[in-house]
């Protein structure tokens, strides 16, 4: 029973080195403004590029969602590094006072 509430540590920092790495993508497709979209109009044409100019709105608020996204990761892996100090703080300060009364502990 006692393993489920045991938080273990290093299981926190891969978590949040996991969240870390994933809004990295997030940002970068955030950006938008490829050199793509900088030739759109000369490789495919006038009309092809009133189109595409349309579609910026979606895009931009795309971007913006993908912003969303990766500071949702990084707050992910901010709150897990603060839990993962918090639950050895508060182990290291009051593990001294838990009673003995088991073999094992």
């Amino acid at each position: 029973m006692a393993d489920k509430t045991r938080q273990d540590s290093e299981e926190l920092v891969k978590l949040s080195g996991g969240n870390q790495a994933a809004s990295a993508p997030h940002y970068e497709r955030a950006k938008g403004g490829s050199d793509f979209d900088q030739e759109f109009e000369r490789r495919y044409g006038k009309a092809a590029n009133a189109y595409r100019l349309r579609g910026s709105e979606y895009l931009s608020q795309s971007g913006s969602a993908y912003t969303n996204l990766g500071d949702g990761h990084v707050a992910s892996s901010t709150h897990l590094h603060t839990a993962k100090n918090a639950f050895e703080d508060e182990d290291a300060a009051y593990g001294a006072s838990v009673k003995r009364t088991m073999p094992e502990a």
